[in-house]
């Protein structure tokens, strides 16, 4: 059996709805399932590969669960989750978030079309909860700032 992630959502389709119906009445978001069966793809490939040497490094055991200890985190794919204000993020199934770090250098960059948020991930790590978005930046602004003309003087020896 492939150990794949479309392979492990599709089996997840097919049996979830007799073996766990609470996920359906509870109207629970399809995202996490999916992020799972990605996380749990990832794990059986490293393990896999450990054990043929494609993987380097020791060999690794077959993938387990994820402990509660080592930190709870999930994904969210497009801009399901973005921040509404310089202090508030909107997070799907949670609500409104407020957040200690000022987002505005963000936030204008949304507005006005220069940046796009591609995903997000919700970690807890030492008691508190982090945000870190997956952006695309247009970064002409920047590159026409940066840029150097070509008759300036070159940095370093050019001499061998």
């Amino acid at each position: 059996m492939p150990w794949s992630a479309p392979t492990l959502e599709r089996l997840w389709r097919l049996e979830h709805r007799d073996r766990y119906p609470w996920f359906t009445e509870e109207g629970l978001s399809s995202r996490v399932p999916k992020e799972a069966c990605r996380v749990r793809a990832a794990g059986f490939k490293n393990f896999f590969d450990s054990r043929s040497g494609k993987r380097k490094g020791r060999k690794i055991g077959f993938p387990d669960w994820r402990k509660r200890k080592h930190g709870s985190r999930f994904r969210y794919d497009a801009d399901r989750a973005r921040p509404e204000s310089p202090r508030i993020i909107r997070l799907p199934g949670v609500g409104k978030v407020r957040t200690l770090e000022d987002m505005s250098w963000l936030t204008d960059r949304i507005a006005d079309g220069r940046a796009r948020v591609v995903g997000s991930t919700v970690r807890e790590q030492a008691g508190r909860w982090w945000v870190s978005f997956q952006l695309e930046i247009d970064r002409t602004g920047i590159n026409e700032k940066r840029a150097v003309s070509s008759d300036a003087p070159a940095c370093g020896s050019t001499s061998g």
